[in-house]
């Protein structure tokens, strides 16, 4: 009887045991359940936006907490690659940025964004924040936009040389006409 009561003792305690290393770490059995999914860990909600500037487009990818993340391209089609699996809605992409982005997708991984481009672009990818920025660089289109800033800002200095070249004209017509 006392080798019973010591072996159900025993039980009672390794039992207790992992009850309580599992309480302490925080997990309860449908968390238990849910990570061990062969499907692999839950995707994490992303914000997308998107938007053109003056040579280039941003897409912008943010969460709530940002994961390392690398982007690599082979100028016609871009992959950005998440530690963490993402679930965000890419179809809007096709649609604002048409002339850039001929089709985007999440690869079977779930972590990795895969968008072909309409065009060979360079590619720039930065954290800012909570954010993933991915710029698509047109780099004819960015040379033409900084010639045509070049020019705007030369034509104000242009035209206040010519103001104080009719100024100082004025002035010696008013001076020789007093002598």
């Amino acid at each position: 009887m006392r080798i019973r009561l010591r072996a159900l003792s025993h039980c009672l305690l390794s039992f207790a045991a992992v009850l309580g290393v599992t309480l302490a770490l925080g997990l309860s059995a449908p968390a238990l359940a849910a990570n061990s999914d062969p499907s692999g860990p839950a995707a994490f909600p992303v914000e997308l936006r998107s938007g053109l500037h003056d040579g280039f487009a941003r897409i912008v990818l943010q969460w709530k907490r940002l994961p390392a993340f690398q982007a690599k391209s082979d100028k016609s089609m871009v992959e950005i690659r998440f530690a963490r699996p993402l679930d965000v809605n890419l179809a809007p992409l096709t649609k604002s940025l048409k002339q850039w982005v001929k089709s985007a997708e999440i690869l079977a991984d779930g972590q990795t964004v895969r968008l072909h481009l309409t065009r060979e672009l360079d590619i720039r990818a930065f954290p800012l924040g909570n954010m993933a920025v991915i710029d698509l660089v047109d780099a004819e289109a960015v040379a033409r936009a900084a010639a045509a800033a070049a020019e705007k800002a030369a034509q104000p200095a242009a035209a206040q040389g010519n103001s104080e070249t009719a100024l100082a004209e004025t002035l010696s017509s008013e001076v020789a006409s007093v002598s």
